[in-house]
């Protein structure tokens, strides 16, 4: 048993946090890309895509509420926007490219599945003597 206060609350407040986390370090990591053969793979947007959906049900097991998941997607919204925007000095981190759109896209479906699929059910075990 752990010493440490358990709140719901404070959960969520880690998967927000987690998911702007995921948004601030996903824009830059999502442009890298590896030319192999000439093609340019882009390893950097498959990562950060798969780390999406990984850290949306991560947070939906832990806290066992599929809500959890979409505290992490809204925390990643929230600077993946603010890097669409127009800065004060008119520029944008995240331009108008097919892999910023396929970033933003994905990224959102992929946490929105993650926050709709259903939980396991936990087992029914009878109580032993």
């Amino acid at each position: 048993m752990s010493n440490f206060p358990s709140s719901p609350l404070a959960g969520y407040a880690a998967a927000v946090g987690g998911g702007v986390l995921l948004g601030l370090t996903g824009a830059v990591v999502s442009t890298s890309r590896l030319p192999i053969a000439g093609v340019n793979l882009p390893w950097g947007l498959l990562l950060v895509l798969a780390t999406i959906a990984a850290c949306a049900r991560a947070a939906a097991y832990a806290l066992e509420s599929r809500g959890a998941a979409l505290a992490v997607a809204l925390g990643w919204v929230i600077p993946t926007v603010a890097f669409a925007s127009f800065a004060p000095g008119h520029d944008l981190m995240l331009v108008a490219l097919p892999r910023t759109y396929v970033y933003v896209i994905a990224g959102f479906s992929l946490a929105m599945i993650a926050a709709v699929w259903p939980l396991p059910r936990p087992e029914h075990r009878p109580a032993t003597d």
